[in-house]
């Protein structure tokens, strides 16, 4: 049986004896293995072989050490004077890293921001949101839906052994009065286990106990401050109005938690008792009242299994059979889902009805940002590349020498990753700067609150360290491996002019940078195409100088006519009236709506007017009239329907008319028919809508038409005579093209940065193409220079030597419109109502492009061109 030495001690000092003298010990080593085993045994001669790698190991590993630091610092040397020699060469390659780590650094502190939402509750990765799918009953076009029933949390609870905690609230909003000093803030009225499922931080008060009493209010810090500033809240009684309420009453602080993080999809100044909100009472007994969000906490190592969901929905589809709606439609039972905490606040925009939506991130705008700081860091790197390998020509010397004097292939590839790390660590300095100056004005476009401050943590500049490294590694590993792999033999011949594998590399890196450039270039001009649409659309009704007040004191209807004949008494008020919602956002809906001889389904919008509403908007009437003071009927008996409820109910907008419709303990008769408008996002098709006549607690805006001679004046009119009647309450007013433009927010805000990461990505790619064009233009120097001798004018050496360069830029645009098309058609299957992807789109972004490729290219052949032939036939 033959013996071997112990494989891992075996290959170990192989490794230490790395070079062919130190290996000649292993085979002395070997033999006297051998030796010990057999004159001892085997684990003695195990021994005596661990011992040579120990005694070994110390001595080899500092000359390793120390010779690799004295390569380093050589290839130090070595890049920092090719640096100072190559000027223009170094500085394009830092301009272009330094951009594009920028870039990409911008974009990173954006994504880590949105990543990192509500992890910082303990165990969020077993805390779930309950949501529902209703099939067949979409809502602003999804079947999705945030809130629950408010039994649904103690059903889990009881029947569910797998949940540890379960818990509930609703959103609501509320007046806090202390003294002279009133406050309208945000809250949760909550339920159930809500502190044992999220863990606040108390800084004063139980969290066992300090909602046990209807009569709690537990407020935040920011908010405990304005209210009471240094002295202690707890046990304080303050007056409480909440929101749809006109009952104030009396709250006992009994909490306070730490400010919200800014990281959590949780947005509230205050929490009370759910037991005493005015929903409480109509909605406890009732499956089919949809008006809460549902959470549960998982225990132990348990998980949601698909049994687990089944045995959910089973218990959940029990309870909803007994309500009277599903008795008789069944198949119409949601189904329950759940979503984890983490995916909250980037995957949520399917869901209706959910808290802060407006405010919410989404995954796909997070995803395509990160592909455009990759793909922008991407062309900066390919800029090095192309101009490294371009210029191998002239180090092919250099690395013939040094192979013959002994280097190897690893310790070249070392020296020129080690030029690139350092071009990238210089470039990295650039681009922190760049971060700090344009840090604002894209934390504006994102609109997230991600403080400056982030850049002074050792979190950041770890990151930054690391990216550049990995940059430099990247950037510079092709050159690396191909100038390495040059001969001696063909490069003292001169045959090592670069090959055709390095032009054919240089060519598509080239053609790929382009066709990435082009194809951003084409997603700007769609977006700003499509969101210029939206802006500039036919959308029904009139959008300017219409004045809206968001009202918020429920007792304003008492007030209204006052307030209305006040207000026209302005010269520059030319109309006032009021509605439950905006005309762009409509969001009440209901299928409850019959008629005699119906025999089609059809989901109404619902939307509560006063009189001059329709006609304020300039919302055109089909048939039949508007609401009027003429008829008292009209504010309790009255409809009036748009063109798709016609259709839907199967009418004619004549034959309509004087129709009854019923709704839940309100009927009426249609009185007139108006022209469809876009009450929803123009993402949605046209919809239809039953328009009836303000009740009390439907007035929710209060909207003007104004003149626009002494706007400011009108402004401070309005805030006076409204805040006559509602002192307590902030004075909140909005234009309604801004509401309008608020609804595509996040879309503008794309295209505004995908217009600025364009431009940088077609700066990055011209500054890469200027140089590796200055380098052509001096390889063919003398070959102009013959030209210009010969007679050719400058339209002809032009053409020579621009058209490699326009073959590749045309090759890109192959490559580019088939992959912009459809990404951009992609894009645009999210609206209902879009522009035409036409040849004019397509024409303008290669227009873009080749301009800025003929400009960059032309200036150093212009310069070239024009230069004395004797000059660059004389020079060698």
């Amino acid at each position: 049986m033959v013996h071997r030495p112990p494989k891992i001690a075996e290959k170990l000092l192989s490794k230490l004896l790395y070079d062919d003298v130190w290996k000649t010990p292993l085979g002395d080593f070997e033999e006297h293995y051998h030796y010990l085993v057999e004159t001892d045994s085997k684990k003695a001669a195990d021994r005596w072989y661990w011992f040579q790698l120990i005694r070994f190991a110390p001595s080899k590993i500092t000359h390793k050490l120390y010779w690799t630091a004295g390569m380093f610092k050589n290839y130090l040397k070595t890049s920092l004077r090719r640096l100072r020699k190559h000027k223009s060469y170094s500085l394009i390659n830092i301009l272009g890293l330094a951009v594009g780590l920028a870039s990409f650094l911008l974009i990173g502190l954006f994504v880590q921001h949105e990543l990192s939402y509500d992890k910082h509750f303990e165990d969020s990765e077993n805390i779930y949101r309950v949501v529902r799918e209703r099939v067949g009953e979409p809502h602003e076009g999804s079947h999705w839906h945030a809130v629950t029933p408010m039994q649904l949390h103690s059903g889990l609870k009881d029947n569910f052994a797998q949940f540890e905690h379960t818990t509930y609230y609703s959103p609501t909003k509320g007046l806090i009065k202390s003294g002279e000093n009133s406050f309208y803030e945000d809250g949760l009225d909550s339920g159930g286990e809500f502190f044992e499922t999220f863990q606040f931080e108390w800084l004063q008060g139980n969290p066992t106990n300090a909602l046990e009493d209807p009569a709690s209010l537990i407020l935040t810090k920011s908010l405990a401050q304005k209210i009471f500033g240094s002295r202690n809240p707890i046990g304080e009684r303050i007056d409480f109005v909440q929101e749809y309420s006109t009952k104030t009453e009396v709250k006992i602080i009994t909490g306070v938690i730490d400010d919200i993080p800014e990281t959590s999809h949780f947005k509230f100044a205050f929490i009370t008792n759910e037991k005493s909100s005015i929903w409480h009472e109509g909605n406890q007994n009732h499956w089919d009242s949809n008006g809460y969000l549902t959470y549960v906490k998982l225990s132990g190592n348990n998980d949601l299994n698909e049994d687990l969901l089944a045995s959910i929905n089973e218990y959940y589809s029990t309870q909803m059979s007994g309500m009277s709606y599903y008795e008789k439609q069944p198949d119409q039972i949601p189904a329950l889902f759940f979503q984890p905490l983490e995916d909250i606040h980037l995957k949520s925009a399917h869901l209706n009805h959910d808290i802060g939506a407006r405010t919410r991130g989404d995954i796909t705008y997070v995803y395509t940002l990160s592909l455009i700081g990759l793909i922008i860091l991407l062309i900066a790197c390919v800029n090095y590349m192309n101009l490294a390998t371009a210029r191998a020509i002239m180090r092919a010397k250099e690395v013939g020498v040094r192979k013959v004097i002994g280097a190897l292939r690893s310790n070249l590839i070392m020296q020129f990753i080690s030029e690139a790390v350092l071009l990238s660590l210089f470039s990295i300095i650039l681009a922190v700067i760049l971060v700090w100056l344009f840090f604002t004005p894209f934390i504006d476009l994102v609109n997230r609150p991600i403080g400056i401050e982030f850049i002074s943590t050792p979190k950041f500049w770890l990151s930054v360290v690391g990216v550049s490294l990995i940059v430099g590694i990247l950037s510079g590993s092709y050159p690396a491996f191909y100038m390495s792999a040059l001969q001696p033999s063909g490069i003292f011949k001169n045959h090592s002019k670069g090959g055709k594998g390095n032009v054919f590399m240089r060519n598509a890196l080239v053609t790929g940078q382009f066709a990435i450039t082009t194809i951003l270039i084409i997603s700007s001009i769609v977006i700003f195409q499509q969101l210029n649409f939206i802006r500039t659309a036919d959308v029904g009704y009139s959008r300017d100088q219409i004045l809206t007040v968001k009202l918020m004191d429920d007792n304003f209807h008492e007030h209204y006519e006052t307030v209305s004949q006040t207000l026209e008494t302005n010269p520059n008020i030319i109309s006032v009236s009021s509605g439950s919602y905006l005309p762009n956002e409509i969001a009440s809906s209901t299928s409850g709506v019959n008629w005699d001889g119906r025999e089609e389904r059809v989901k109404f919008y619902r939307h509560n007017v006063h009189y001059d509403y329709l006609e304020m908007m300039d919302i055109e009437l089909v048939a039949g009239r508007y609401f009027s003071e003429d008829f008292s009927t009209d504010e309790t008996n009255a409809f009036i329907i748009n063109e798709s409820a016609v259709k839907g109910m199967g009418f004619t907008p004549e034959e309509v008319l004087g129709t009854e419709l019923r709704m839940w303990q309100r009927s009426g008769n249609v009185i007139g028919v108006v022209k469809d408008f876009n009450f929803l996002s123009f993402r949605l098709e046209q919809a239809a809508l039953m328009i009836g006549f303000n009740r009390d607690h439907d007035y929710d805006y209060l909207v003007m038409k104004i003149r626009p001679e002494n706007m400011d004046e009108t402004i401070a009119f309005v805030e006076e005579t409204v805040t006559t009647f509602a002192p307590d309450y902030p004075f909140e007013y909005a234009f309604l093209d801004d509401a309008f433009d608020n609804m595509y927010k996040t879309d503008l805000n794309l295209g505004t940065l995908l217009n600025a990461f364009t431009i940088l990505a077609l700066f990055i790619a011209a500054i890469g193409l200027f140089g590796l064009a200055s380098f052509m233009m001096e390889q063919r120097a003398k070959e102009i220079g013959i030209r210009k001798v010969l007679g050719a004018n400058l339209v002809q050496i032009l053409t020579v030597v621009n058209k490699d360069f326009m073959k590749l830029i045309g090759f890109s645009f192959l490559i580019a419109i088939p992959i912009g098309w459809y990404a951009m058609n992609t894009w645009l299957q999210d609206f209902a109502y879009k522009i035409n992807l036409g040849p004019s789109i397509f024409i303008g972004a290669i227009g873009i492009a080749v301009g800025v490729a003929l400009l960059t290219v032309s200036y150093k052949s212009i310069k070239t061109a024009t230069a004395n032939p004797v000059k660059s036939l004389r020079s060698e």
